[in-house]
């Protein structure tokens, strides 16, 4: 059994050692946008608590918050703001392992890791106190219940073939949407851009309507069921939007 994870086990130390090497002094110093999540965390250890942060020019809470409970851990500092997201880059790399090997086959995973371990930009973001350091794993996640939702534990040209259904009862049905949904929902409290990488999913189930119909037939309803319930568990962030627009500068500026 070790022998045959020693491949991703040593790919996984790698992406760790590139992410934890000397974690306070490279990059140097603190971007202004590192520095306000920061004081975020600090704000919340003294019990201030908000569901939308003005700093950042308006920022998701997910990031601030998990910085918070590692400096609880470990006390505040450089290393605690920028760990979290060595530990959600470490993560992302294996979500994407896991899920690569299931909807193609190990080689792929493992070549898929080794790239996301040592390329520039899922480095430099596991790196940073930067919230948007966090969504490709939940992003991942989301990828991988959606799978299981379409094609069950089905991999590489088995999961293609459209005579083949996926092994799922009801509650794994169940299971699997709730778990679609709730990622989906957490991406979006982390960073703006996963207002439009959602979209990600209907435009595949678009695919599927065109080119695998009788897949297709079988998705979509759990599809849609836990698109929806995101949408609905999603509200209360733009409600809240809504009546406080300046928390959200930044949205303006980029329109600008």
């Amino acid at each position: 059994m070790l022998k045959k994870l020693l491949p991703i086990i040593l790919i996984l130390l790698l992406a760790l050692a590139l992410r934890a090497y000397r974690l306070t002094d490279i990059p140097p110093g603190l971007t202004h946008d590192e520095a306000n999540h920061g004081r975020e965390a600090i704000e919340i250890l003294d019990g201030v608590f908000r569901y939308y942060f003005p700093l950042n020019y308006g920022s998701e809470p997910i990031y601030s918050y998990s910085v918070a409970g590692v400096m609880a851990l470990i006390g505040e500092g450089i290393f605690a703001l920028r760990l979290v997201n060595v530990i959600f880059g470490l993560a992302a790399v294996t979500a994407t392992y896991i899920w690569t090997r299931q909807a193609f086959e190990k080689t792929t995973a493992l070549i898929t890791a080794l790239l996301m371990a040592v390329s520039f930009w899922p480095l430099a973001s596991s790196r940073e106190a930067l919230r948007a350091g966090m969504l490709p794993f939940f992003m991942v996640v989301a990828v991988w219940f959606y799978w299981r939702i379409i094609y069950g534990k089905q991999t590489g040209e088995k999961a293609a073939d459209e005579e083949v259904k996926p092994p799922t009862s009801k509650w794994q049905t169940i299971t699997l949407v709730l778990g679609f949904a709730l990622s989906i929902v957490i991406t979006l409290h982390i960073y703006l851009a996963a207002r439009v990488a959602w979209l990600l999913f209907p435009t595949f189930l678009l695919y599927l309507a065109i080119v695998h119909k009788q897949t297709f037939q079988r998705s979509w309803k759990p599809v849609f069921a836990g698109l929806l319930l995101a949408g609905i568990l999603t509200i209360p962030m733009f409600v809240y939007l809504a009546n406080y627009p300046e928390s959200q500068t930044r949205l303006s500026m980029l329109g600008s």
